[in-house]
């Protein structure tokens, strides 16, 4: 032990504490970028998920009172938030893939 103690000067122990003190910051930063980051895309799929299901709502409710061009605006607004959706996932997803890896 006396030999540790001797090898080890207190500059040696509080540049390894301040680099700790270092590396839990970016890891606090880094856990909030996520944390973000899972806000923001959470976020912009819910926007057009609901989207669609109001549209099939309205179809469901009132779709044989509607005309036909309502019919398919309703579809139209469906099929445009699911493109939304699936563009968003295939832009999210390779981006997660990488910082898995």
């Amino acid at each position: 032990m006396s030999d540790f103690h001797s090898s080890v000067s207190c500059s040696d122990v509080f540049c390894q504490g301040s680099h700790l003190e270092s590396s839990h910051l970016d890891c606090s930063h880094l856990e909030s970028l996520k944390t973000e980051f899972i806000t923001t895309i959470s976020h912009q799929v819910r926007t057009p998920l609901s989207v669609i299901f109001l549209s099939v709502e309205l179809l469901k409710l009132h779709g044989e009172d509607c005309t036909e061009a309502m019919q398919q605006a309703y579809l139209s607004q469906i099929y445009h938030a699911a493109k939304e959706i699936n563009t968003l996932f295939n832009e999210t997803l390779p981006m997660i893939d990488a910082d898995l890896a």
